[in-house]
C-alpha cells in the first residue's frame, strides 16, 4: 500500500467520526490540564509548561494526587475519583485504540 492508496482506505464517514472522538478527547484532556494547573500552588504558566510535558495518563495520576492532596482524605470523594480516574483511562485506551489500530502488514 502506497501512500496515494491511503485516501480510499478509510471512508469518508469513519474519518469524520475518527475526527470527532480525537476533538471530544483533546477536550477532555486540556479540561484536565486546567484544572490541574489550579491544584499547582504556583502560577497558570508554570502548570502550563509542567502539563504540556505528560502524556494523558500522567497528566491524570498528577491530577488526581494534587486532588486528594487538596481535597483531604475524605473517603467518599477518594474511591468517586478513583472511579472517575479509572473511567478516563479506559476513554484513552478506547480512544487509542481507534486513532492507532494495528494495521495488516
Amino acid at each position: 500500500m502506497s501512500v496515494d492508496d491511503l485516501g480510499g482506505f478509510i471512508s469518508e464517514a469513519r474519518t469524520h467520526q475518527l475526527g470527532r472522538v480525537a476533538v471530544n478527547f483533546q477536550h477532555v484532556e486540556i479540561s484536565l490540564a486546567f484544572l490541574t494547573w489550579h491544584l499547582i500552588p504556583t502560577d497558570q504558566d508554570t502548570g502550563a509548561v509542567i502539563t504540556s510535558q505528560l502524556s494523558f495518563d500522567r497528566l491524570l495520576t498528577v491530577f488526581c494526587l494534587l486532588l486528594r492532596r487538596r481535597l483531604g482524605a475524605a473517603e467518599d470523594l477518594g474511591s468517586e475519583l478513583g472511579d472517575i480516574g479509572r473511567m478516563a483511562s479506559e476513554l484513552e485506551q478506547q480512544r487509542n485504540a481507534l486513532m492507532h489500530p494495528s494495521l495488516p502488514i
